[in-house]
């Protein structure tokens, strides 16, 4: 299967196609004994009910083949420095337990 696939760049959050190439040689079998008779370089694929899915199996190769992050080719990196033990400058957030701390201590 070749293919281009629509993903959203996690850098620049604008669309850009991902080529995507799958070569997969699928051994069809009815019971999981009979992998070790397969050929070398088939992937085992269990068909249990004695018909073939291509459109799961499709879905299923299409799946591992994304990125886990999707990047666009060229897409800029920008870099932040970060120093060790430094804390971002942003205001902190207030304690959402702060207020059960008040009323513990209120208590006793």
């Amino acid at each position: 299967v070749d293919t281009g696939l629509s993903l959203v760049c996690q850098r620049t959050m604008n669309v850009f196609v991902q080529p995507c190439s799958i070569n997969q040689r699928l051994g069809l079998l009815r019971d999981e004994r009979d992998e070790n008779a397969l050929p070398e370089g088939y992937e085992p694929l269990l068909v249990t009910d004695g018909q073939l899915h291509i459109k799961d199996v499709l879905e299923d190769e299409l799946i591992l083949a994304l990125p886990l992050v999707p990047l666009s080719p060229g897409a800029p990196l920008e870099q932040v420095p970060v120093t060790a033990g430094s804390a971002p400058d942003d205001d902190q957030a207030p304690n959402p337990f702060a207020a059960l701390g008040q009323l513990k201590s209120s208590r006793h």
